[in-house]
C-alpha cells in the first residue's frame, strides 16, 4: 500500500487542478508521469504476486508427491520441473552419494546442455561436496570477493550464479540438489529459504520413492543374485503362452542346473557358492538379451524365457551361456581359483508342449537327459523324449497293479536288443559267484540275485534306435542310455517288495573313483551289492558281442576288470571276482 501511495496521489492532485481549471502542460505532464509510474509499479506488484503464487504452487505439488506412488526416476523428473520456477533457475542438477565410492554420482540433469552435462563431475572439495559434508548450503558466482567462484564450464555455460543444497533427512545425508541461473549473480534470502525447505521434501519424497522401489525389488527378485525370482518366472511364463497365442510366434524354456554345486558348497563352504551364485548372474545377464528373462527358482537352478525363440535359436543361447560358464573364474580368498560347468535342457512351446505344466515338465526331462549324458552340455527336447517318458508311467502304473507282469516287462527289455538276450542270465550267475565268494549271507544273495535279474528293467522306456544304434551316440541319446538305472529305480521303487532292490539298481553304473552315473558316488558311498553287481554285469556285457565292438574272450574281460580295480570297481569286490574265477576255473 505505501508503495502505490505516493504517487497515486500525486496523481490525483494533478487530476483535481486540471478539474479545478488550472491546467497548464506542466501540470498534464506531471499527471501522465505520476499515471506511469502507477502503472509501473502495479506491474512489479502482479509480477511478485505472480512469481509468489509460482512458488507456493512448486512448493505444494512437491509436497503431494512425497506420497505419490511415482517411481524414482518420474520422481526426480518432478523435482526438477516444480523446483526451477523457486528461484528462476535455468537449469537443475541432482546428485546422489554412493556409500560405496564415497563419492557424488548418478546425477540427473534438467535445463543444461548436453556438452556440458557431458564433462560434469563433483570431485572432492567441488561445491556440491563441500555442501555435502557441511550439510548446509553453499553459494557459488564471480562476484567480488567470493569464496567459491564458478568454473569455466560454468561460465562457457553461460551460468552466473548457483546454489547447492543438501538433501538430508535426519542425521542422513542423500546428496545435493544445484540451482542454476543465468538472469543474475546471487540468490536473495527469500529465495534461499524457499529452496531449503523444497530440498527437505525432496529428500523425503526421495526415501519414500527408494523404499517403495526396494520393497518391490525384493517382492520379484532373489536377494542373493538380483535375478528375478520364481514368482515372476512364473507370471512372465504365462505372459509369454498368450502373446505366443496371439502372434504364433514360439518361445522357448530353457532350465539350467550347476554341475555338482553341493560339492562346492561342502568343500568351499557356503560363502564361496553365493560368490559361484552372483558371478553366474553376471554372465547370463550378458549373455542374454533385454527382452529375455532370467529367474532363479531354487538354490542352483535357474529359468530363462527367450521370447521369439526356436529349439535351434535356444541352443544357441544355451551354448553361448554354458561356455561362458565354464570359461569363468571364481577367485576365493583362502582357496584356489574355483571353476563350474552347467548342464541346461531346453523346451519350446509350442512345438514340444500344450501348456504350462508340460513346457517346465519337458525343460526338466531334457535337463535330466544332458546331466545323464555326462554334464556340461545342453539338450533340447524332442518328440522321442516324450514317447519314453510316457512308456515310464506305463510301465509303474502296470507293476503297481500286479508283480505278476514284471516277467513280461523283463522279456521285452531283452527284446529291445539282439545282444541282450541272455545277459541277464549271466550278470546273475556272476553276481551270486562273486557275493558268495565274499561270504555273503542268504537274505544278501537273494536281494542281489533279484537286482542282477532286474538291473536293466529301466531300458523297457529307452528307444529301440538308440539301443541298437552303432554308430557313435549323439549327447542325447548317450543321455537317454545313461537315464536307464535311474528309470529302472523309479520302476522297482513303485513295487513294496522290491523296495530294497531299487537302490541297488540305481547305483549299478556308479564308478568306485566318483566318475560314474547317475549321483557320482564314490568308494563305500556305493551301496556295496551294486559294487557286486557292477563287477559281474561289466564282465557279462564285455563277453557278449555289442553293436559297436565284438565280445572279448574271458581271460581279456578278466584283464579289463582288473585293470579296472581302484577306478571303476571296488578292489576287494574285484579279488573276490578273481578268486572266483580261479575256483571255477580249477573245478572245470
Amino acid at each position: 500500500q505505501l508503495v502505490i501511495a505516493r504517487p497515486l496521489q500525486r496523481f490525483i492532485e494533478a487530476t483535481r487542478a486540471i478539474a479545478d481549471g488550472a491546467y497548464d502542460r506542466r501540470v498534464e505532464t506531471r499527471a501522465h508521469d505520476e499515471l506511469g509510474e502507477l502503472a509501473r509499479t502495479f506491474n512489479r506488484m502482479a509480477a511478485a504476486v505472480g512469481e509468489k503464487t509460482a512458488r507456493l504452487h512448486a512448493l505444494n505439488e512437491i509436497a503431494l508427491v512425497v506420497t505419490s506412488p511415482l517411481s524414482l526416476h518420474e520422481l526426480l523428473d518432478k523435482i526438477m520441473l516444480y523446483g526451477m520456477p523457486l528461484s528462476a533457475a535455468r537449469g537443475v542438477c541432482i546428485a546422489f552419494y554412493d556409500d560405496t565410492t564415497q563419492h557424488l554420482q548418478n546425477w540427473v540433469t534438467r535445463g543444461l546442455s548436453e556438452n556440458f552435462v557431458a564433462a560434469l563431475t563433483f570431485p572432492p572439495g567441488s561445491v556440491a561436496e563441500q555442501t555435502f559434508r557441511r550439510g548446509d548450503y553453499l553459494l557459488s558466482n564471480d562476484l567480488p570477493g567470493t569464496s567459491h567462484p564458478l568454473s569455466r564450464r560454468e561460465r562457457e555455460e553461460g551460468i552466473r550464479s548457483l546454489i547447492c543444497v543438501p538433501l538430508v533427512i535426519g542425521d542422513r545425508r542423500l546428496g545435493v540438489i544445484n540451482f542454476y541461473r543465468d538472469d543474475r549473480d546471487d540468490f536473495d534470502p527469500e529465495e534461499i529459504k524457499l529452496l531449503k525447505t523444497f530440498a527437505r521434501l525432496a529428500a523425503h519424497a526421495i526415501q519414500n520413492a527408494r523404499l517403495r522401489e526396494t520393497t518391490t525389488s525384493l517382492a520379484e527378485h532373489d536377494p542373493l543374485t538380483g535375478l528375478y525370482n520364481r514368482r515372476m518366472f512364473e507370471q512372465r511364463l504365462h505372459e509369454e503362452m498368450l502373446r505366443t497365442q496371439r502372434s504364433r510366434q514360439p518361445f522357448a524354456l530353457l532350465l539350467l542346473d550347476i554341475d555338482h554345486f553341493k560339492n562346492v558348497n561342502d568343500i568351499h563352504g557356503h560363502a564361496a557358492g553365493d560368490a559361484v551364485l552372483r558371478m553366474l548372474a553376471t554372465v547370463f545377464l550378458r549373455e542374454v538379451r533385454d527382452i529375455d528373462l532370467v529367474a532363479r527358482v531354487g538354490g542352483e537352478e535357474f529359468m530363462f524365457v527367450l521370447p521369439e525363440t526356436d529349439g535351434e535359436g535356444a541352443r544357441l543361447v544355451a551354448e553361448r551361456i554354458r561356455e561362458a560358464v565354464a570359461a569363468q573364474t571364481v577367485r576365493l580368498a583362502d582357496t584356489m581359483p574355483l571353476n563350474v560347468t552347467t548342464s541346461l535342457g531346453i523346451a519350446c512351446y509350442p512345438e514340444t508342449a500344450d501348456s504350462a505344466e508340460a513346457l517346465m515338465t519337458n525343460a526338466d526331462r531334457a535337463l535330466y537327459a544332458a546331466k545323464e549324458g555326462g554334464r556340461n552340455r545342453t539338450v533340447v527336447y524332442s518328440r522321442s523324449q516324450k514317447v519314453e517318458g510316457d512308456s515310464l508311467m506305463g510301465v509303474v502304473e502296470l507293476i503297481k497293479k500286479s508283480l505278476d507282469h514284471m516277467p513280461a516287462f523283463m522279456a521285452a527289455a531283452d527284446r529291445k536288443t539282439d545282444f541282450a538276450h541272455h545277459h541277464g542270465e549271466c550278470t546273475q550267475r556272476y553276481a551270486l559267484l562273486i557275493g558268495k565268494a565274499l561270504g555273503f549271507s542268504a537274505q544278501e544273495l537273494m536281494t542281489l540275485q533279484r537286482a542282477a535279474q532286474l538291473h536293466d528293467i529301466g531300458t523297457v522306456a529307452l528307444p529301440d534306435e538308440v539301443m541298437n544304434k552303432s554308430t557313435p551316440l549323439t549327447p542325447l541319446e548317450w543321455g537317454q542310455i545313461r537315464q536307464h538305472a535311474v528309470v529302472g529305480a523309479e520302476i522297482l521303487s513303485a513295487v513294496p517288495t522290491l523296495v530294497e532292490v531299487a537302490p541297488i539298481v540305481r547305483a549299478h553304473h556308479e564308478r568306485y573313483d566318483g566318475s560314474g552315473y547317475p549321483e557320482g558316488l564314490s568308494g563305500e558311498a556305493i551301496p556295496r551289492l551294486a559294487r557286486v553287481l557292477a563287477v559281474a554285469d561289466t564282465y557279462c556285457a564285455l563277453c557278449s558281442d555289442r553293436p559297436f565292438r565284438h565280445e572279448l574272450t574271458p581271460e581279456q574281460a578278466r584283464a579289463v576288470i582288473v585293470a579296472g580295480a581302484g577306478v571303476q570297481f571296488d578292489p576287494a569286490i574285484v579279488e573276490a571276482f578273481e578268486r572266483m574265477l580261479d575256483k571255477t576255473s580249477a573245478k572245470s
